[in-house]
């Protein structure tokens, strides 16, 4: 199992039917090759977190890479991991506050980004408690 946290930037504004929309799409595909996570959306801002087969998981960040819906796609933390962390999500959709998103694209200094991003082995922990907390808030809207 493979887990693949990123963020990125919408090329322009997403409607909510827009995002829905491509959760609808996204949850279908995912489930055909065994992808499981979660997506964070505000202010033009993605976050993303992938589970899967290292291929499936692979492939899809692929995909990613040459989406013209959005640009400056950054992994945020990869690797192996023992089991799903957001199994039970299928593929869930938060929006959340555009300061939770900040605490996210801030949790690695700028100076460190070609230090950690290349080979790091392990999910981040506090990044991942950090996303799941988001998904617990009362006041995130899906």
């Amino acid at each position: 199992m493979y887990q693949l946290i990123c963020t990125s930037q919408a090329t322009i504004p997403f409607t909510q039917e827009q995002l829905t929309d491509l959760l609808k799409r996204a949850q279908h595909r995912n489930e055909r090759v065994g992808i499981t996570g979660v997506l964070l959306y505000n202010d033009d801002q993605f976050v993303l977190v992938l589970e899967g087969s290292v291929e499936a998981v692979g492939e899809l960040y692929g995909k990613l890479r040459r989406d013209v819906r959005h640009h400056s796609l950054t992994r945020l933390a990869s690797g192996r991991i023992e089991e799903r962390r957001f199994g039970d999500w299928g593929m869930s959709f938060y929006a959340v506050e555009p300061a939770q998103l900040a605490q996210v694209r801030g949790y690695f200094a700028p100076e460190h980004l070609a230090l950690h991003y290349q080979d790091l082995q392990t999910p981040d922990e506090l990044l991942l408690q950090l996303i799941e907390g988001f998904m617990r808030d009362p006041n995130v809207r899906v």
